[in-house]
């Protein structure tokens, strides 16, 4: 962490001063800040905190190109609602929807064929029934393998986000949670006040974007709630 990543905290803090010498400095030690990853004096001001938010938002959602734009996909009362029902941890899953899809489609297909050909009523009925049985069981046993293999990106809870077994990432670290897509993949991205770059998450093929920022914002504004 350098000196411009703690300075992030320290604007959002009270226990800071502006030198107009030096620029800002802490009031405690009355120098600049020194701390490694977290400041065990750091006050939030949650005035500042939500105009800074506000502000950051505001530009990374602003129009960026044709090939590739930033978005936010959802609205508060959302958010609002999907806190009701948050479990105590929630994991952000990639699936093979082709697990779902391909057997049952061609059972289907089958079904209607057998009943446009089939004449007669009795085979066409115990065939029909035949179908509808053996898509129930395959549904069944490909939608455990669907939730089996699906393969795990992060992990939400009321603390934070673990991103592929790394670290844990504190909510109280993560200002502000949106979308970027380009012509080929869809991302969630967390802007963090310890770092100059943001996290990168691909979430193809998972619930959708939006339901993703969904969630996410669900658990980080009820961490800000507690």
């Amino acid at each position: 962490m350098n000196l411009e990543d703690r300075l992030k905290y320290c604007k959002l803090c009270d226990n800071k001063s502006l030198n107009l010498e030096t620029g800002l400095l802490c009031k405690l030690t009355n120098r600049k800040p020194a701390f490694d990853n977290y400041c065990p004096d750091y006050s939030e001001n949650k005035y500042e905190r939500k105009a800074f938010e506000d502000q950051l938002l505001y530009e990374r959602t602003r129009p960026t190109g044709l090939f590739e734009f930033n978005s936010y996909p959802t609205e508060k009362f959302l958010i609002t609602k999907a806190q009701k029902y948050l479990p105590q941890k929630f994991k952000i899953r990639r699936f093979d929807f082709r697990l779902l899809l391909i057997e049952p489609v061609v059972l289907i297909v089958t079904t209607i064929l057998v009943g446009v050909f089939v004449t007669n009523p009795i085979i066409q009925i115990s065939a029909i029934f035949i179908f509808v049985l053996l898509g129930v069981l395959i549904t069944k046993k490909n939608y455990s393998a669907f939730i089996r293999d699906a393969e795990e990106l992060a992990e939400l809870s009321d603390v934070g986000i673990n991103i592929g077994g790394n670290e844990l990432l504190p909510w109280n670290d993560v200002t502000i949670v949106y979308i970027m897509r380009d012509l080929d993949h869809s991302y969630l991205l967390l802007e963090v006040l310890s770092s100059p770059d943001p996290i990168k998450l691909l979430i193809d093929k998972t619930l959708g974007s939006r339901a993703v920022l969904t969630i996410t914002e669900a658990y980080r504004h009820k961490k800000k709630k507690t």
